[in-house]
Protein backbone atom coordinates (compact mmCIF):
# COMPACT_ATOMS: atom_id res chain seq x y z
CA UNK A 1 0.00 0.00 0.00
CA UNK A 2 1.31 3.54 -1.05
CA UNK A 3 2.64 5.81 2.13
CA UNK A 4 0.41 9.03 1.66
CA UNK A 5 3.76 10.93 2.54
CA UNK A 6 5.37 10.03 -0.54
CA UNK A 7 2.81 12.10 -2.54
CA UNK A 8 2.65 15.02 -0.25
CA UNK A 9 3.16 18.93 -0.91
CA UNK A 10 6.50 19.77 1.07
CA UNK A 11 6.34 21.95 3.88
CA UNK A 12 7.14 21.46 7.56
CA UNK A 13 4.69 20.05 9.72
CA UNK A 14 1.75 21.89 11.19
CA UNK A 15 0.98 22.36 14.56
CA UNK A 16 -2.51 21.76 14.79
CA UNK A 17 -4.38 23.99 17.47
CA UNK A 18 -7.57 24.44 18.87
CA UNK A 19 -8.71 26.76 16.53
CA UNK A 20 -7.96 24.24 13.89
CA UNK A 21 -9.23 21.11 15.33
CA UNK A 22 -11.35 21.89 18.82
CA UNK A 23 -11.67 19.46 21.36
CA UNK A 24 -15.01 19.31 21.51
CA UNK A 25 -15.23 18.06 18.10
CA UNK A 26 -15.61 14.15 17.64
CA UNK A 27 -15.41 14.02 13.87
CA UNK A 28 -13.54 15.75 10.76
CA UNK A 29 -15.06 15.78 7.33
CA UNK A 30 -12.75 16.69 4.52
CA UNK A 31 -13.20 17.91 0.93
CA UNK A 32 -11.22 15.65 -1.29
CA UNK A 33 -9.77 18.29 -4.49
CA UNK A 34 -7.65 20.86 -3.31
CA UNK A 35 -8.17 20.00 0.41
CA UNK A 36 -6.64 16.64 0.43
CA UNK A 37 -5.55 16.14 -2.75
CA UNK A 38 -3.62 19.18 -4.29
CA UNK A 39 -5.89 18.89 -8.18
CA UNK A 40 -7.13 22.23 -8.63
CA UNK A 41 -4.57 22.95 -11.98
CA UNK A 42 -4.77 19.74 -12.83
CA UNK A 43 -8.42 20.01 -12.68
CA UNK A 44 -8.31 23.36 -14.68
CA UNK A 45 -6.60 21.67 -17.30
CA UNK A 46 -8.78 19.10 -18.10
CA UNK A 47 -12.25 21.12 -17.99
CA UNK A 48 -10.17 23.29 -20.22
CA UNK A 49 -9.62 21.04 -22.59
CA UNK A 50 -12.57 18.72 -22.52
CA UNK A 51 -15.06 22.20 -22.34
CA UNK A 52 -12.66 23.72 -25.48
CA UNK A 53 -13.90 21.04 -27.57
CA UNK A 54 -17.27 22.33 -27.21
CA UNK A 55 -17.52 25.23 -27.69
CA UNK A 56 -17.39 26.44 -23.87
CA UNK A 57 -14.56 28.77 -22.14
CA UNK A 58 -13.16 27.56 -18.85
CA UNK A 59 -10.41 29.19 -16.63
CA UNK A 60 -9.04 28.54 -13.32
CA UNK A 61 -10.99 31.99 -11.88
CA UNK A 62 -14.35 30.34 -12.74
CA UNK A 63 -13.38 26.62 -11.91
CA UNK A 64 -12.47 27.69 -8.41
CA UNK A 65 -15.89 29.44 -8.23
CA UNK A 66 -17.86 26.13 -8.98
CA UNK A 67 -15.44 23.58 -7.73
CA UNK A 68 -17.43 21.71 -5.02
CA UNK A 69 -20.35 20.95 -7.13
CA UNK A 70 -21.55 18.21 -9.14
CA UNK A 71 -20.27 17.87 -12.45
CA UNK A 72 -23.27 18.27 -14.19
CA UNK A 73 -24.26 21.56 -12.04
CA UNK A 74 -20.98 22.91 -13.59
CA UNK A 75 -21.57 22.22 -17.01
CA UNK A 76 -24.98 23.40 -16.64
CA UNK A 77 -23.71 27.05 -15.29
CA UNK A 78 -21.38 27.32 -17.75
CA UNK A 79 -23.84 27.04 -20.66
CA UNK A 80 -26.09 29.35 -19.01
CA UNK A 81 -23.95 31.91 -18.28
CA UNK A 82 -21.92 31.54 -22.17
CA UNK A 83 -25.09 31.11 -23.69
CA UNK A 84 -24.18 27.75 -25.55
CA UNK A 85 -27.14 25.26 -26.41
CA UNK A 86 -25.09 22.07 -25.38
CA UNK A 87 -27.48 18.71 -25.91
CA UNK A 88 -27.66 16.34 -23.02
CA UNK A 89 -25.62 13.83 -24.47
CA UNK A 90 -23.05 16.26 -25.38
CA UNK A 91 -22.84 17.32 -21.33
CA UNK A 92 -22.84 13.77 -19.97
CA UNK A 93 -19.90 13.55 -22.89
CA UNK A 94 -17.91 16.59 -21.68
CA UNK A 95 -18.42 15.71 -17.94
CA UNK A 96 -16.60 12.21 -19.30
CA UNK A 97 -14.06 13.46 -20.86
CA UNK A 98 -13.04 15.58 -18.15
CA UNK A 99 -13.09 12.50 -16.19
CA UNK A 100 -10.26 10.90 -17.98
CA UNK A 101 -8.03 13.58 -18.94
CA UNK A 102 -8.01 14.08 -15.51
CA UNK A 103 -7.77 10.19 -14.42
CA UNK A 104 -5.28 9.61 -16.96
CA UNK A 105 -3.11 13.06 -16.75
CA UNK A 106 -3.53 14.93 -14.01
CA UNK A 107 -4.01 12.87 -10.78
CA UNK A 108 -0.62 10.89 -10.89
CA UNK A 109 0.06 14.53 -10.68
CA UNK A 110 -1.50 15.32 -8.00
CA UNK A 111 0.07 15.03 -4.72
CA UNK A 112 -1.38 15.18 -1.10
CA UNK A 113 -1.39 18.49 0.82
CA UNK A 114 1.31 17.77 3.85
CA UNK A 115 -0.60 20.23 5.80
CA UNK A 116 -3.92 18.71 6.16
CA UNK A 117 -2.24 15.67 6.45
CA UNK A 118 -1.30 16.38 9.29
CA UNK A 119 -4.68 17.40 10.65
CA UNK A 120 -5.56 14.26 9.24
CA UNK A 121 -2.83 12.06 11.55
CA UNK A 122 -4.10 14.66 14.59
CA UNK A 123 -7.98 13.62 14.29
CA UNK A 124 -7.17 10.31 13.81
CA UNK A 125 -4.50 9.86 16.70
CA UNK A 126 -7.26 11.60 19.07
CA UNK A 127 -9.73 9.24 17.77
CA UNK A 128 -12.03 11.04 15.68
CA UNK A 129 -14.45 9.81 13.30
CA UNK A 130 -13.68 10.71 9.84
CA UNK A 131 -15.50 11.35 6.43
CA UNK A 132 -14.24 12.41 2.67
CA UNK A 133 -17.07 14.97 1.51
CA UNK A 134 -16.50 15.64 -1.66
CA UNK A 135 -18.09 16.81 -5.27
CA UNK A 136 -16.49 14.45 -7.44
CA UNK A 137 -17.13 11.14 -9.16
CA UNK A 138 -16.99 8.15 -6.33
CA UNK A 139 -15.30 5.66 -8.18
CA UNK A 140 -12.40 8.42 -8.48
CA UNK A 141 -12.92 9.61 -4.90
CA UNK A 142 -12.01 6.02 -3.88
CA UNK A 143 -9.57 5.36 -6.60
CA UNK A 144 -7.78 8.56 -4.88
CA UNK A 145 -8.00 7.60 -1.56
CA UNK A 146 -6.54 3.54 -2.37
CA UNK A 147 -3.59 5.07 -4.49
CA UNK A 148 -2.46 7.60 -1.78
CA UNK A 149 -2.78 4.95 1.00
CA UNK A 150 -5.65 7.06 2.34
CA UNK A 151 -8.42 4.72 2.40
CA UNK A 152 -8.26 3.24 5.14
CA UNK A 153 -8.12 5.86 7.48
CA UNK A 154 -12.06 7.11 6.90
CA UNK A 155 -14.78 5.58 8.40
CA UNK A 156 -17.31 7.08 5.04
CA UNK A 157 -16.80 8.64 1.69
CA UNK A 158 -19.53 10.88 0.72
CA UNK A 159 -20.19 12.03 -2.84
CA UNK A 160 -22.63 14.18 -4.86
CA UNK A 161 -24.01 10.65 -6.45
CA UNK A 162 -25.14 9.95 -2.72
CA UNK A 163 -27.27 12.86 -2.45
CA UNK A 164 -30.24 14.64 -4.50
CA UNK A 165 -28.34 18.10 -4.03
CA UNK A 166 -25.00 18.73 -4.32
CA UNK A 167 -22.55 21.61 -2.88
CA UNK A 168 -23.92 24.09 -1.97
CA UNK A 169 -26.82 22.82 -0.17
CA UNK A 170 -26.07 21.34 3.11
CA UNK A 171 -27.13 17.46 1.92
CA UNK A 172 -23.58 16.43 1.23
CA UNK A 173 -22.43 17.02 4.83
CA UNK A 174 -25.47 15.83 6.52
CA UNK A 175 -24.98 12.73 5.19
CA UNK A 176 -21.23 12.69 5.87
CA UNK A 177 -22.01 13.18 9.81
CA UNK A 178 -24.91 10.93 9.87
CA UNK A 179 -22.91 8.20 8.22
CA UNK A 180 -20.63 9.03 11.06
CA UNK A 181 -23.40 8.73 13.67
CA UNK A 182 -22.75 12.48 15.00
CA UNK A 183 -24.47 15.33 14.82
CA UNK A 184 -23.20 18.11 12.42
CA UNK A 185 -22.37 19.82 15.44
CA UNK A 186 -19.90 17.54 16.64
CA UNK A 187 -17.72 17.60 13.20
CA UNK A 188 -15.53 20.06 12.05
CA UNK A 189 -15.15 20.53 7.95
CA UNK A 190 -12.06 20.97 6.09
CA UNK A 191 -12.42 22.74 2.80
CA UNK A 192 -10.82 25.28 -0.19
CA UNK A 193 -13.77 26.30 -1.81
CA UNK A 194 -16.62 28.80 -1.56
CA UNK A 195 -18.96 26.39 -2.02
CA UNK A 196 -18.37 23.94 -0.08
CA UNK A 197 -17.85 26.18 3.05
CA UNK A 198 -20.81 27.34 2.32
CA UNK A 199 -22.37 23.43 2.22
CA UNK A 200 -20.89 22.95 5.74
CA UNK A 201 -21.57 26.23 7.00
CA UNK A 202 -25.49 25.11 5.80
CA UNK A 203 -25.21 21.73 7.48
CA UNK A 204 -24.87 23.47 10.65
CA UNK A 205 -21.32 22.09 11.15
CA UNK A 206 -19.41 22.65 14.38
CA UNK A 207 -16.33 24.69 12.23
CA UNK A 208 -15.62 25.11 8.96
CA UNK A 209 -11.50 25.71 8.19
CA UNK A 210 -10.50 27.06 5.12
CA UNK A 211 -7.27 25.38 4.33
CA UNK A 212 -5.93 27.27 1.78
CA UNK A 213 -5.30 29.49 4.52
CA UNK A 214 -2.68 27.29 5.94
CA UNK A 215 0.76 27.61 5.73
CA UNK A 216 2.37 25.43 3.37
CA UNK A 217 -1.08 24.57 1.17
CA UNK A 218 -0.67 25.23 -2.45
CA UNK A 219 -3.29 28.24 -3.03
CA UNK A 220 -1.98 30.22 0.07
CA UNK A 221 -0.10 32.72 -1.71
CA UNK A 222 -3.26 32.55 -4.01
CA UNK A 223 -4.91 33.59 -0.38
CA UNK A 224 -2.64 35.95 0.34
CA UNK A 225 -2.66 37.92 -3.08
CA UNK A 226 -6.53 37.85 -3.24
CA UNK A 227 -6.72 39.48 0.01
CA UNK A 228 -4.54 42.48 -0.83
CA UNK A 229 -6.66 42.92 -3.76
CA UNK A 230 -9.41 43.25 -1.99
CA UNK A 231 -7.80 45.49 0.96
CA UNK A 232 -6.71 47.50 -2.21
CA UNK A 233 -10.44 48.21 -3.46
CA UNK A 234 -11.55 49.42 0.22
Amino acid sequence: MADPRDFQTGGSRLHVHEGILPTRAKGAVFDMDGTLLDTNDRRVESWVAACAKRGLRMDKETYMALTGMAGHDIVDKLCTDQGVDLPAEERDALIKEESRIFKEEGLPRSAAVSPVLDILEEAQRRGLKLAVCSGGRKDAVERSLVDRGLADRFHAVVTSADVQHAKPEPDIFLLAADKLGLSPGECVAFEDAEMGKRSARAAGYLSVIDVTGLPGHPQEGDKREAEAREQGRG
